[in-house]
C-alpha cells in the first residue's frame, strides 16, 4: 500500500476513534432502553470493548493475527444492532 494511502486511512481511523470516544454510551439520547446493554442478543459493552481494542491497536501499529477475526465478528454483530443504534 502506498504511504499516502496508509496515512490517509490512519488519519480517518483516528478521527472516527475520537468521535466514538466523545459519543455518549449507552446512547440514551436516542430514546433506547438498553436495560442490561444487550440488544438483539449482542452485549454492547463487550462489542464496544472489542472494537476499541482493535482501533487502539491499529493506531499504535500493533494489530496481531487475531485482529481480523475479532473485527469480522464485530462487524457481524454491528449488522445485528446497527439499525437500532443509528442516529434518529
Amino acid at each position: 500500500m502506498m504511504l499516502t494511502a496508509r496515512v490517509t486511512r490512519c488519519a480517518r481511523l483516528s478521527r472516527l476513534w475520537d468521535e466514538h470516544r466523545s459519543a455518549s454510551f449507552p446512547p440514551s439520547d436516542r430514546g433506547l432502553d438498553l436495560g442490561g446493554l444487550d440488544l438483539g442478543g449482542v452485549d454492547l459493552v463487550l462489542l464496544d470493548a472489542h472494537i476499541a481494542g482493535c482501533a487502539r491497536s491499529a493506531l499504535a501499529g500493533l494489530l496481531d493475527a487475531g485482529s481480523p477475526k475479532i473485527l469480522g465478528l464485530s462487524i457481524g454483530r454491528l449488522d445485528v444492532v446497527g439499525g437500532d443504534l443509528a442516529p434518529a
